[in-house]
């Protein structure tokens, strides 16, 4: 194989070819991401977009309350699950290099999240997200925050291995949320081009929610002006 001098084996994909799948994946996905308007519409584009594409489930986790334009966030760090996703029994076939060949069946993967996680200064949730970077859950501290995360019966649930990873949502001024994308045990293992993957769908996702919700407070303040400016009664004709 050119890249690597070795022979691949024959009906596997090569490495160029799984590269092409990761470009046409990612091209469709912040297409999709894109078209949302609103913060839930682009939080939901990123789960349809990922599930099962890109991985068996994903939860989106968000600051509450989120921060809108330069705001400086009072009070501790809390993130709330805003939604998430698991494989869907209509599959979406955009982007479908990298879909599984088979549909599991229920797993472990349903009960992971919980509503609500304070991240404490200086705890390896904060550090995982202070790095910006997306992490497998199988480093040591990407490990020590899934706790923090999940709750304590959360982190039994993810698979072993580089079956998850965990990607901070930076906005344009700081993080305002994290999104963990799953596989589950019956499927191959994310690889490392796939952080990179995740990075691009973490950054278009962060930056929209961004704008939306900046354009969703600016609207709101036109609406209540508009209102002020209005007769308290009618003429009279």
């Amino acid at each position: 194989e050119r890249r690597t001098g070795q022979v691949t084996a024959p009906g596997k994909p090569t490495p160029m070819r799984r590269d092409g799948d990761r470009l046409r994946f990612v091209g469709a996905a912040t297409r999709r991401i894109a078209r949302g308007i609103d913060l839930d519409e682009i939080v939901m584009g990123l789960c349809r977009a990922t599930v099962p594409t890109f991985s068996d489930a994903i939860l989106v986790y968000l600051r509450d309350p989120l921060p809108v334009g330069d705001e400086r966030p009072t009070g501790p760090l809390v993130l709330r699950l805003r939604r998430s996703d698991r494989i869907p029994a209509e599959r979406d076939t955009e982007g479908a290099g990298f879909a599984p060949l088979v549909q599991p069946e229920p797993s472990e993967l349903d009960s992971v999240g919980e509503e609500l996680c304070t991240v404490r200064p200086g705890s390896a949730l904060a550090e995982v997200l202070r790095g910006v970077r997306p992490v497998f859950t199988d480093a040591p501290a990407a490990r020590a925050a899934l706790p923090e995360l999940l709750g304590p019966d959360g982190e039994s649930a993810v698979p072993d291995g580089q079956r998850a990873i965990l990607a901070p949502l930076r906005g344009r001024r700081r993080v305002i949320g994290a999104a963990l994308f799953l596989r589950g045990p019956e499927r191959i293992p994310f690889e490392a081009d796939d952080l990179l993957v995740a990075a691009q769908l973490a950054t278009h996702s962060a930056l929209g929610i961004d704008k939306a919700v900046l354009y969703g407070r600016e609207a709101y303040i036109a609406d209540e002006l508009q209102r002020t400016m209005l007769p308290e009664h009618l003429p009279r004709c």
